[in-house]
């Protein structure tokens, strides 16, 4: 999984954020999941201090994507 900083104004302020993306799975870490790959990036996403992150991810993925976001980080 690839992250990318980005800043989005909110308001008049610069708001950093994270995009994570480039999401593909090593034949070796299938099954692991896509929870695997974003806890492993958490301590990343802690050091840039971004308060949020988002991606985009294609249709077929969403009930699985939703099912991860609704157990937390």
């Amino acid at each position: 999984m690839g992250l990318l900083r980005r800043f989005i104004k909110v308001g008049e302020t610069d708001l950093a954020v994270a995009e994570l993306g480039l999401y593909g799975v090593r034949p070796d870490l299938e099954g692991m999941g896509i929870g695997h790959s974003v806890s492993a990036l958490f301590p990343t996403l802690q050091e840039l201090g971004v308060p949020f992150a988002f991606g985009t991810i294609r249709h077929a993925m969403r009930s699985h994507v939703e099912r991860y976001a609704r157990a937390g980080m």
